[in-house]
């Protein structure tokens, strides 16, 4: 495993790996940078206005037991 860290080492740090490869991390950095900007921006638009819930109404249904069910669909011939 050492002689493969070298190895790596001795190629990256080589001079003309270096500068691709510094330039190649500058760019992630620049798109991560882009990236939570264009987020922020999507995100941000949406306005302060609080909206109202008042008569809205909610619907809770019990879910089925899908053990169950599984059960059943196994057991079903086709």
């Amino acid at each position: 495993m050492g002689d493969v860290i070298g190895v790596v080492l001795s190629v990256v740090t080589d001079q003309a790996l270096l500068g691709p490869v510094i330039a190649g991390i500058g760019i992630c950095f620049l798109i991560r940078e882009i990236t939570i900007w264009l987020i922020n921006e999507i995100f941000g638009s949406g306005g302060s206005a609080l909206l109202s819930t008042t008569r809205h109404r909610c619907y809770v249904a019990q879910l089925p037991d899908g053990s169950v069910l599984a059960r059943q669909t196994a057991h079903q011939q086709s």
